[in-house]
């Protein structure tokens, strides 16, 4: 009975520690991504690539997040040039 108690944390503790480690994984993705996304694009004013690269090391999973969203609009269309 005991063994099986223990056996049933300790299954429930490694699908908590895979699940934490997915989400942190897949964060600091997303992060690198819109970082490195906001360093080599240019954009429309020259401020923006500067705000943006603040607000996604400040805030870095809500500011990947809202860049991906929004700020993605915002670089310089260099087919119109």
């Amino acid at each position: 009975m005991i063994t099986n108690q223990l056996i049933s944390i300790s299954s429930n503790l490694v699908t908590w520690q895979t699940l934490l480690f997915m989400v942190c994984t897949t964060s600091v993705i997303l992060w690198l991504w819109a970082l490195q996304d906001i360093l080599r694009n240019d954009f429309k004013t020259g401020t923006d690539k500067l705000v943006w690269v603040i607000v996604v090391v400040v805030l870095p999973i809500v500011g990947a997040v809202l860049y991906l969203l929004i700020g993605r609009k915002q670089k310089r269309d260099i087919t119109a040039a």
